[in-house]
């Protein structure tokens, strides 16, 4: 059976103090931990995607990912995207 991660990806654009950051958690078996990094020059939703691509690179084993973010605005587009641009 395969091990399942949560992985949650939170992108901090609006408050001054906080721009441009991005916070990766990820959880498995009730156990955090927390990945941060710079989002500055991207906007929200591309930092969200770059965020997660990243957090999804950064496991090592096979498993099963559930990925939670603020925005499913990226997401919908490359489900999508290929209709849209072929």
């Amino acid at each position: 059976m395969l091990k399942e991660i949560d992985v949650f990806v939170r992108v901090l654009q609006k408050a001054p103090a906080q721009h441009g950051q991005a916070i990766v958690l990820y959880r498995y078996k009730g156990k955090l931990k927390e990945i941060y990094f710079s989002a500055l020059g991207h906007t929200q939703n591309r930092s969200i995607i770059l965020a997660s691509a990243l957090a999804i690179q950064g496991i090592k084993d096979n498993c099963t990912i559930n990925l939670y973010t603020q925005s499913n605005f990226g997401f919908s587009f490359m489900r999508e995207g290929n209709k849209k641009m072929g």
